[in-house]
């Protein structure tokens, strides 16, 4: 069955002028640092853990505890071949004194040998008031241009919602690109987010935040390609079903 997909395969290359699968193409992470820190400033607690490598597999968390502060990071990471995914869930909490926040930010560089389609879905919400922040951007590097660019910066909703790739800040909003797209084979790129909240007007009685990033790099066989393997597959059966 396998060599008779990969028959499938080659046919649809030649078809759709693609370059046929004899080797998957790789994902190569190659430096990350991802940070997780709380602070209390009413205790002038201050604690931060890290992250460092971020090359996968990673299963794993980061949690910061400073005072009535506290700030937690899952991440679940994988790779394999020309497919990976990259998940990140906040659980975090702020002591009511002002100035106190938590936080988590970092950057993953990474590369890919063939063009692969990317796609990015997201969520921070508080629970509470004042500053609550999100930003993520996927950096081409080599050619120094934003794939993906998202910031929202409220200041002064209650209970204030941000869903990755909207413009819901009272404050600020930065959108460029989409939530999918394409990776160019060849190039390097810069995966950055940062998901904040903190009591900067004044002391309150504290809150809390609950986020999730997720960034995917998985091929879709187009339309054409599905249909060549389903006839590939179907010849094959019959073929089989004769002899």
């Amino acid at each position: 069955m396998r060599s008779l997909f990969l028959r499938c395969m080659c046919l649809a290359a030649l078809v759709l002028g693609v370059s046929a699968p004899v080797g998957w193409a790789d994902i190569s992470v190659t430096d990350g640092t991802f940070y997780v820190t709380a602070w209390d400033h009413g205790v002038q607690g201050w604690s931060q853990k890290i992250l460092s490598p971020v090359t996968p597999p990673i299963d794993t968390f980061r949690e910061a505890s400073a005072g009535d502060s506290r700030s937690r990071t899952d991440y679940l990471f994988s790779t394999s071949g020309n497919i990976g995914s990259f998940r990140f869930d906040f659980d975090q909490e702020r002591a009511g004194s002002r100035w106190s926040y938590g936080r988590h930010h970092g950057h993953m560089y990474f590369s890919v040998d063939t063009d692969l389609p990317y796609s990015f879905q997201g969520s921070y919400e508080l629970t509470g008031e004042q500053r609550i922040y999100l930003h993520t951007y996927l950096l081409d590097v080599t050619d120094n241009q934003y794939a993906f660019h998202n910031m929202q910066h409220s200041q002064s909703t209650v209970d204030e919602s941000f869903t990755l790739g909207g413009a819901g800040g009272d404050s600020e909003n930065i959108q460029v690109g989409s939530l999918s797209g394409t990776l160019i084979g060849g190039h390097e790129y810069e995966f950055f987010h940062l998901y904040s909240f903190q009591a900067h007007l004044s002391s309150d009685g504290g809150a809390s935040a609950v986020g999730d990033l997720q960034f995917d790099i998985v091929p879709v066989p187009g339309a054409a390609l599905l249909g060549l393997m389903g006839l590939g597959l179907v010849g094959g059966v019959k073929k089989r079903r004769r002899a």
